[in-house]
């Protein structure tokens, strides 16, 4: 299987020409006619994008335009967590959203040291996009799209650049490049891309994850080559917001598109910042039923919520949404799969969102019993029901979603089991195909589910924790590369969607040679595809295992990796080396979070071991609270207003 599949340039040329002649003479007249216009972004945003592009995140002379006259003031008079409505949040939840402040921005000299010698030179049989550079003199309020008879939305105002990303967007990449494990709209390929058409801010921040997994598939691209659209981005979201604060689902998609390319680059910090702007974005237009009354709203939840349960199960914590949201959204979904009994896609919605439910029971329960909350036996007995939950979400599964005529029993051209190996991906019934591919991934999400609450509970009760935990990290790391070698996967089913549960999984494999090694060239594997883990895993992994060489690489000398590849992943190192001496980074203090309950240098078969401890000793669910003081609080500073 694939990360991404080679660019066809044929497809791409056919769309790019197969304009209509009156059509390319008005969209070369609008851009004539914007360009002039264009230039007010630079003498706006200060410098050259690309020669200062810390100047678009830090310039507190338009961050006060932004807020205006007597908005700025007012800032002086109260903190970022009264400006963002927060005084009912719980302290755990303000904590989740007051992290990230004093961290050094992604976009700095220092960070983008490791690779800015200049754009992309695509040779061979690529079709070369113009460089970010050229792309980023589009006009400014660019004329609107027209629609095409066959529904499509017409880019060719648009400079040549911009249409090529746009172009590659809607034939290579999929729900599983955003973790999103399903799209039944198929919005992502087709009004996604016409919203981004008709938002700057948007359009940029599209084109800059476009170009990020174009270079990826190249292997010979630059950092700069996308940083520059995510910049160009950035910068029309501040000029935006500073124009209007009537926020829309543009302004939302646009925040999380960011925030999707700083979880690829590992930047915890401004992700965490943009989540907490579009949690106000979120909350202040909708409820958590008028959410569900649109395709669009629908993804917009979903896209959030996965930023929101994912950081609750790293640092241990509540999610920032209250619990009706994700509860409104499971009933939605199970009313739908009832009223529409032959449609396999409502049922696979409704599995999702019933699982993203458990997530978050979970993640309350065991924080409210570490913040002493709930007592021990109100604890036991919602753990019990907890656990039943999670055993009858599989078994009660739907038959339709695990059915056996889907089932997998060819792995055309896959490489022959290895000695080596330490599970065998191609046994039958496994893996799945068909309409039901993407309940894979959903059964991914489910095993490390069940794996850390088997584990956290164990722990919560002073108890050993039990022997099968070996044994389902196996099944975990079974389906993981049974995916990878699936060569008759649906186009753009790439592995970094499963990058969480192979990471957990490993913390339970034997500690032996064997599967330490199988593990590092998986991570390297997740990595050469384009997702960066922290640097600070790789320390504790390292600690875990006994392999000091693996602080640095994965495996020996960096073994695989292009050129880009490395270049992302010193930028991110060096990014971590920015951070204010004394203030850990947000990637620190996760990392606390999911290994500060294991005693490390454990027995064969895992780090995992009891001590004698309280029970909330041994879950590190509020990591974040040794580091809150003295770290100011808030979202990206252009948001501020």
């Amino acid at each position: 299987m694939s990360n991404t599949d080679a660019l066809d340039p044929a497809a791409i040329r056919a769309e790019l020409e197969g304009k209509s002649s009156s059509n390319s003479l008005e969209a070369d007249e609008g851009r004539r006619s914007n360009r002039e216009r264009s230039s007010s972004l630079e003498d706006e945003s200060g410098d050259d994008v690309e020669d200062h592009p810390e100047a678009l995140l830090e310039d507190e002379e338009l961050i006060g335009e932004a807020r205006g006259p007597d908005t700025e003031s007012k800032s002086a008079k109260h903190d970022i967590s009264d400006h963002f409505q927060l005084e009912n949040q719980s302290p755990s939840r303000r904590r989740r959203l007051d992290r990230t402040e004093s961290e050094s921005s992604l976009l700095t000299e220092k960070s983008l040291s490791p690779s800015t010698e200049g754009p992309i030179a695509l040779s061979g049989p690529y079709l070369s996009p113009p460089s970010p550079r050229a792309s980023r003199k589009a006009p400014i309020n660019p004329p609107s799209p027209d629609v095409r008879s066959d529904g499509v939305t017409e880019w060719s105002h648009l400079d040549n650049g911009l249409q090529f990303y746009l172009s590659y967007h809607r034939s290579k990449l999929t729900p599983h490049h955003y973790f999103m494990t399903h799209d039944p709209q198929d919005f992502l390929r087709t009004s996604f891309l016409d919203m981004a058409v008709k938002s700057e801010p948007l359009l940029y921040a599209v084109v800059g994850f476009s170009a990020f997994h174009y270079t990826i598939a190249l292997s010979n691209g630059k950092v700069k080559d996308f940083l520059t659209y995510y910049n160009m981005s950035v910068s029309l979201l501040r000029l935006s917001l500073r124009k209007s604060q009537n926020h829309t689902p543009s302004t939302l998609l646009t925040i999380l598109q960011l925030a999707s390319i700083e979880e690829y680059l590992g930047d915890r910090a401004n992700l965490l910042r943009h989540q907490q702007a579009a949690y106000e974005i979120l909350t202040g237009l909708y409820d958590p039923h008028s959410v569900m009354q649109s395709p669009i709203l629908q993804v917009i939840f979903h896209w959030y919520s996965h930023f929101d349960v994912f950081a609750s199960l790293m640092d241990g914590s509540e999610t920032v949404l209250e619990r009706e949201w994700f509860s409104a959204c499971q009933q939605y979904h199970l009313e739908r799969a009832e009223r529409h009994q032959d449609d396999i896609s409502h049922k696979i919605e409704e599995a999702i969102a019933n699982l993203r439910l458990i997530t978050v029971d979970m993640t309350t329960l065991f924080a409210g019993r570490a913040k002493g909350s709930i007592c021990y036996s109100d604890f036991v007995g919602e753990n019990d029901a907890l656990a039943r939950r999670i055993s009858e979400w599989q078994s009660d599964m739907h038959p339709s979603l695990r059915d056996q005529a889907y089932a997998v029993t060819s792995f055309r051209g896959a490489p022959r089991l290895h000695p080596d190996d330490i599970v065998d991906p191609y046994a039958p019934g496994i893996l799945f195909g068909g309409p039901i591919w993407t309940m894979n991934f959903v059964l991914l999400s489910w095993y490390t589910l069940d794996l850390m609450h088997r584990y956290q509970t164990a722990l919560a009760l002073q108890r050993q924790p039990p022997a099968e935990l070996e044994h389902m990290a196996l099944q975990t790391c079974q389906l993981f590369e049974a995916i990878e070698y699936y060569s008759d996967a649906p186009p753009g089913s790439t592995l970094t969607a499963a990058h969480a549960s192979l990471a957990i999984a490993s913390l339970f494999l034997p500690k032996d040679n064997r599967h330490i090694t199988w593990a590092r060239r998986k991570f390297a594997k997740v990595e050469q595809l384009g997702y960066i883990y922290p640097a600070t895993f790789r320390t504790k992994m390292s600690e875990l295992w006994g392999t000091p060489d693996i602080k640095q690489d994965w495996l020996p000398s960096n073994e695989g990796y292009s050129d880009i590849i490395r270049s992302i992943r010193s930028f991110d190192d060096n990014r971590l080396g920015t951070s204010p001496q004394g203030i850990p980074s947000s990637d620190t203090t996760d990392m606390k979070a999911i290994f500060g309950s294991m005693r490390l240098g454990g027995g064969r078969s895992g780090p995992y071991s009891v001590s004698e401890q309280s029970s909330t000793d041994f879950i590190v669910y509020d990591a974040l609270a040794e580091a809150a003081d003295g770290i100011p609080s808030g979202p990206p500073a252009y948001w501020k207003h």
